[in-house]
C-alpha cells in the first residue's frame, strides 16, 4: 500500500496506480476526457494534469505512477488555467450545437466547458463540416463533434476485442470510422456509444426521442439468454427507450451484447 497526500487529504492506494486511479477511488474529482480504468493508458486529452511538490512541470494524473509521500494539487490556479485553454482548444472545432445534440445532460465536453471554460474562445477557426454516418442500424456516427480522444477505438479493440472502428487520416481531416468508410461489422454492443464523451457517436434507436434527465433509470437482467446480464433501462411514462450497461455491475461487469 502506498500512501500520499491529494489536496491535503492522506490517501493510500495499491502500488503500481496512477495519480488519477488514486483520486477517483478515494472520491477525489480529477476532470479527464480520454481515460477508462479498462483500458491501457493513453494520456491524450491533457486535461488531468496536476501538480506535484518538488516538480516543475504538470504531470498527467492518468500516466504518473504514485510514489511514497507524494504531494498533489489538483485544483490550484495555474492547473486551472491550463484546462481552460485545453478546452479552449477542443471548442476551436467542436461545433456548438448542444440544444439539437442528443448526448446533451449527459455529455463531458459540456460539464466541463461549465465548471473550467471561458465566456468567449479566443480562436476562430476551421469547423468540421462532414456528412453524419448512418449506414448502420443502430450507431450513428458524426465525426464533426468528435474530439479524437480515441475512447471508442481503444474500447472496441482492447476490451470487446472488435477493432471496429480506427483512426482514418491524419491532422485535421482525421475520422474516426470502420475501415473503408464501410457501415460497422461488429456486435453493436452499444459500448461505444456509452463511452463517447461527445454526442459523436449516439444510438439511432433513441435519437430525439427523450432527453437524459427525463428519463428514470432502473436496473433489471435482460431476458434474451440464461447468462443473466445486468442492464439499465431508461423509461420515460413506462415506455422503454433506451438501454445499456452499467460498468461494473452483474455477471457481465457492464458489459452488454447486440441484444442487450
Amino acid at each position: 500500500m502506498i500512501e500520499l497526500t491529494i489536496n491535503g487529504k492522506n490517501v493510500g492506494t495499491e502500488k503500481g496506480s496512477t495519480i488519477l486511479h488514486a483520486a477517483l477511488s478515494n472520491g477525489i474529482k480529477i476532470p479527464n476526457l480520454c481515460y477508462d480504468k479498462r483500458l491501457e493508458v493513453y494520456g491524450g486529452c491533457r486535461l488531468c494534469i496536476v501538480e506535484i511538490e518538488g516538480q516543475r512541470k504538470l504531470e498527467a494524473s492518468c500516466a504518473t505512477l504514485v510514489t511514497e509521500g507524494m504531494i498533489v494539487r489538483t485544483d490550484t490556479p495555474r492547473v486551472r488555467k491550463i484546462r481552460q485553454n485545453v478546452l479552449e482548444f477542443i471548442l476551436v472545432h467542436h461545433p456548438l450545437d448542444c440544444p439539437v445534440c442528443d448526448k446533451a445532460g449527459e455529455c463531458d465536453i459540456q460539464e466541463l466547458v461549465y465548471e473550467y471554460g471561458k465566456p468567449e474562445g479566443r480562436f476562430v477557426r476551421q469547423r468540421k463540416h462532414m456528412p453524419t454516418d448512418t449506414k448502420g442500424p443502430l450507431v450513428e456516427l458524426n465525426a464533426n463533434r468528435c474530439i479524437l480522444c480515441g475512447k471508442c477505438v481503444r474500447l472496441c479493440s482492447e476490451h470487446q476485442g472488435q477493432a471496429a472502428l480506427g483512426f482514418i487520416g491524419r491532422g485535421f481531416p482525421t475520422v474516426v470510422q470502420p475501415a473503408f468508410g464501410e457501415a460497422l461489422a461488429c456486435d453493436y454492443c452499444g459500448q461505444c456509444i456509452d463511452v463517447c464523451p461527445t454526442g459523436a457517436l449516439l444510438s439511432k434507436p433513441f435519437k430525439f426521442r427523450a432527453r437524459p434527465w427525463s428519463l428514470q433509470e432502473k436496473d433489471t437482467i435482460c431476458p434474451f439468454c440464461g447468462c443473466g446480464c445486468t442492464l439499465t433501462l431508461g423509461t420515460v411514462e413506462g415506455r422503454i427507450l433506451r438501454s445499456r450497461g452499467k460498468e461494473g455491475s452483474g455477471v457481465n461487469d457492464g458489459d452488454l451484447c447486440g441484444r442487450g
